[in-house]
């Protein structure tokens, strides 16, 4: 079983996303939009989902800088 499309919008989810997210290697599309209280710093790990065409992680409250090993994800199409 694969999972390849996450989107977890308006959940009301609060916390930092786990760097374990990265362990998702079949995800093509993840999205979490309109979470608020997720906080800290986008995981590094992302770039380890080698066939990610869409991130959208807009209005969160993340912090510092988008981590530059997202250049490596080739076929990325859309961030947000």
């Amino acid at each position: 079983c694969h999972i390849d499309n996450l989107s977890l919008n308006s959940m009301g989810l609060v916390g930092t996303l786990p760097s374990e997210i990265g362990n998702l290697t079949h995800l093509s599309s993840f999205q979490i939009i309109y979470s608020f209280e997720l906080t800290g710093t986008i995981p590094e790990t992302l770039v380890n989902i080698h066939g990610l065409k869409s991130l959208d992680l807009t209005f969160n409250s993340f912090t510092g800088l988008i981590p530059d090993s997202l250049v490596n994800l080739t076929y990325l199409e859309q961030l947000k």
